[in-house]
């Protein structure tokens, strides 16, 4: 039940620019402007890294990985498919859940995909009101969708509720 009050607290997602550098990333974002990272980190022995300097890059991040080990968590907010496109080819993304990530509006499931995983879960937020009347919204959904590969997880949200960066503070 705490896992689910983690899940539903409401914390604004913050858009984290990406540095302008060479790569399969959309290279033409200057720095000030927003992109759907809204997070991209490295895990060690059950620690996030501290990164001198400000955010890694989602490329930044996997080289890392790659040289010292660990695992990538990248978080997306409702990214376009051009935002996506170096991420997805950088981890190798599968294109049919690369689709589906963009897409949205999934129903829950799990996928494998070569050495990844897939999966797609329901987000739940129970709506406040002075009044609750026929018209009202009572709950708001949105979707989380999760890749899984050995040495990466990433994750892309669809609607406002649902943030994670409680869950990976926590984890």
């Amino acid at each position: 039940m705490s896992m689910i009050r983690d899940l539903r607290a409401v914390v604004r997602p913050s858009r984290v620019s990406l540095r302008k550098e060479s790569g399969p990333y959309d290279t033409a974002r200057e720095r000030a402007a927003a992109t759907a990272v809204v997070d991209c980190a490295v895990y060690r022995d059950g620690r996030r890294l501290d990164t001198e300097g400000g955010p890694l890059s989602p490329q930044d991040a996997m080289r890392r990985v790659r040289r010292d080990g660990g695992f990538v968590w990248i978080g997306l907010h409702e990214p376009t498919e051009a935002e996506f496109a170096g991420i997805a080819a950088e981890f190798g993304l599968h294109p049919l859940a690369v689709e589906d990530a963009v897409q949205a509006h999934q129903r829950p499931k799990l996928e494998r995909y070569d050495d990844s995983l897939f999966t797609v879960f329901k987000t739940v937020h129970y709506l406040d009101h002075d009044r609750v009347s026929s018209s009202s919204e009572i709950v708001e959904t949105g979707e989380v969708m999760c890749f899984t590969g050995r040495d990466f997880f990433i994750t892309v949200r669809h609607g406002g509720q649902g943030s994670l960066r409680a869950l990976r503070h926590r984890l």
